[in-house]
């Protein structure tokens, strides 16, 4: 797993001035890699968060984007992933939290519940 290989990195003193996630899919798994990954990102490293179309990730940027006042978002010309640039250590207090919200496309949502229930249809009738 990621968050054992970015420990012993950390505990060996390793640095990094690039950090590519793209592991597993889940928010609390990119989370973790986020949050072990900055313990290892040198200041004014980036780390790219792939596959940003898929909920739990936007879920993701959204809370680093309100809880990590140390991050500066890095413009590209690609709407799947989003570019965070370090610009110096984290100094929040321990009882650090802003909320974080999401955004939802209600269309997109009505489209997979669409397909979601023609999928049980066919597969146990009507």
């Amino acid at each position: 797993m990621s968050v054992d290989a970015l420990s012993t990195m950390r505990r060996q003193g390793v640095r990094a001035q690039y950090i590519y996630i793209d592991g597993h899919h889940t928010f609390d798994a990119a989370l973790i890699d986020f949050c072990c990954s900055d313990k290892i990102l040198e200041a004014g490293g980036v780390i790219i968060l792939d596959d940003t179309w898929m909920p739990s990730i936007k879920a993701v940027v959204s809370f680093i984007k309100n809880n990590f006042q140390h991050y500066e978002r890095v413009k590209v010309d690609c709407d799947k992933i989003c570019c965070l640039k370090k610009t110096g250590e984290d100094i929040r207090s321990w009882d650090h939290f802003v909320r974080f919200y999401m955004s939802y496309d209600v269309s997109s949502i009505k489209h997979k519940y669409n397909r979601y229930i023609k999928m049980l249809k066919i597969k146990f009738g009507n």
